[in-house]
């Protein structure tokens, strides 16, 4: 749990340090709950000068990591993708931004409203689930590694991440989930705020 947009903040930098290239990593979670918030200290950590905004009306975004060093395969600094599903009815209009190509290209792909659009992003991605809290601040983020890429990083994942557990964990899960491809057993079923699966 985090207890303010600052931690939150924090946390998506910790995930921000173990991604590579062609990483995908899927936001989820109820309208104005955080997930740009998430997005701004992930993008800040891989190097991103860029102030980065939210890409619900232009669907997505590029931002070149120039600040941390952080390699693409061609050698010239990493792209961060930062697109928003949010606006989708389709697959077919889903499949048009093309997200393939930017792994293809080596560049890490971050997706808000994602869960909406997981058979397009492949086996391989870091499931991120932002949950209100118990105050106005707090959030419940719920991760989920799916695919080998992620789960040869799960530990240390346990590990960057253990200062953000909650002490009074139900069914002993704790903060990481493994699943197939959804995000921690959700449904895509409509929610207040959220978006069912597209068509």
């Amino acid at each position: 749990m985090t207890s303010s947009a600052e931690q939150t903040r924090q946390l998506a930098a910790a995930v921000a340090a173990l991604v590579t290239s062609s990483d995908v990593v899927v936001l989820a979670g109820e309208m104005g709950v955080g997930k740009t918030t998430f997005a701004k200290g992930f993008g800040k950590a891989l190097g991103v000068v860029a102030e980065i905004t939210s890409p619900t009306f232009v669907l997505q975004r590029s931002y070149s990591c120039v600040a941390s060093g952080l390699l693409g395969p061609d050698g010239r600094a990493a792209t961060l993708v930062h697109a928003d599903a949010y606006r989708l009815d389709t697959l077919g209009e889903a499949f048009d931004l093309d997200l393939a190509s930017s792994l293809d290209d080596g560049a890490i792909v971050l997706v808000e409203w994602g869960d909406a659009i997981i058979p397009l992003l492949g086996r391989d991605h870091l499931g991120i689930r932002v949950n209100y809290g118990p105050s106005e601040t707090a959030r419940l983020l719920e991760l989920t590694t799916s695919g080998e890429a992620w789960q040869d990083r799960r530990l240390m994942l346990e590990v960057r991440l253990s200062r953000w557990r909650w002490a009074d964990v139900s069914s002993s899960r704790g903060l990481l989930s493994e699943r197939g491809d959804d995000i921690a057993g959700h449904d895509h079923s409509p929610r207040r705020g959220g978006r069912g699966g597209l068509r």
